[in-house]
């Protein structure tokens, strides 16, 4: 799993879905998504089969389509700002990809023919690969499919257009890649805030606070492994210094009363 490129041509579907999925707070694999959308090597993934996928992982996709550039840009606008990530068919209808976030004039898309595969575009390129124009037809199309949960996500992957440039540094290129294990064990020892939390601290100002173990670390010139050592590390510091709980082989399943940010 991860933010990586797809494996051949004909997948971007599958990978669309997975992304948006991860927008949601929802991990799964691409290789599940796959035996469901049951993607053809020759034509790809269509619309029927890719909201097929969807419903299987607890998801609607409605098909939206605009033939006004205007009211293309709101409906797509309007779903991003109620944090509902929303899938593109564009180049000619010919590729899937996730738009996640709107921000400033500008869209955070993770398109997984691209590398990297998050990235930054302004309306105007985001348009001229969305707009389909059929040969003979005055109209231009706008298609959008809309990912919506049937359940409410507790816990969405902020993306933002800063983190998305944060993410497409080539340092960074080991945390992308292992996006869906940090977002994972984030989910695992964390939870929102809520109206009963009392003395909830963001895992920001947890690391703010004790980075000292952190700190010189022997394995930071390797950030894929500094991350697997090094947050399983704080995670043992969390549960065993900050809230008084000794880990034991059943300390997943204590979920101390913290609320976190994403990033």
């Amino acid at each position: 799993m991860g933010l990586y490129r797809q494996p051949n041509s004909y997948s971007c579907g599958p990978f669309a879905l997975k992304h948006a999925l991860v927008a949601l707070g929802r991990l799964a694999d691409e290789q599940a998504i796959v035996k469901v959308a049951n993607p053809h090597w020759w034509g790809g993934t269509d619309e029927v089969k890719l909201a097929r996928a969807a419903r299987a992982f607890g998801c609607d996709l409605p098909l939206v389509r605009r033939t006004d550039e205007d009211r293309a840009w709101y409906s797509l606008t309007r779903a991003l700002d109620s944090e509902l990530p929303v899938i593109l068919c564009v180049d000619d209808w010919m590729h899937w990809l996730t738009v996640a976030r709107h921000e400033g004039g500008r869209f955070v898309v993770i398109d997984s023919n691209e590398e990297p595969v998050l990235g930054v575009m302004t309306w105007p390129q985001l348009r001229s690969r969305w707009k389909y124009v059929e040969p003979g037809d005055p109209h231009a199309y706008y298609d959008l499919h809309v990912v919506k949960p049937r359940e409410r996500a507790p816990v969405k992957a902020r993306f933002s257009v800063a983190r998305a440039q944060f993410l497409r540094r080539p340092e960074n290129k080991h945390l992308a890649e292992h996006w869906d294990e940090y977002l994972g064990d984030l989910m695992e020892i964390c939870r929102p805030r809520s109206a009963r939390s009392t003395d909830a601290l963001s895992m920001t100002e947890f690391l703010r606070r004790h980075q000292s173990p952190f700190l010189g670390c022997p394995c930071n010139q390797n950030p894929c492994y500094l991350y697997r050592k090094c947050f399983r590390k704080c995670i043992f510091y969390l549960y065993s210094i900050e809230f008084h709980i000794v880990p034991s082989r059943t300390f997943l399943n204590v979920v101390p009363n913290i609320c976190f940010e994403m990033f």
